[in-house]
């Protein structure tokens, strides 16, 4: 299993974005989502059931300053 970060939701404050949607705001592939999780340059939600998700303010950030802009 991957070390992912793992952030306690219980209200989200804006609904969570799937890899795909979060893939195509940023015009990057899933694939590279998932390594930016990896290496921990971008947050992800892991769910319940397994399913990982972006918090829609992780991409405001990287929108803004890019993957090395603080958090």
């Amino acid at each position: 299993m991957r070390d992912f970060r793992r952030l306690a939701v219980s209200k989200p404050i804006a609904p969570l974005l799937t890899l795909p949607e979060a893939a195509s705001r940023l015009r990057v592939s899933v694939a590279t989502l998932r390594r930016w999780g990896r290496v921990g340059r971008l947050q992800m939600v892991r769910l319940p059931g397994g399913t990982l998700r972006v918090q829609p303010g992780e991409i405001e950030r990287i929108e803004r300053g890019g993957l090395d802009a603080d958090r």
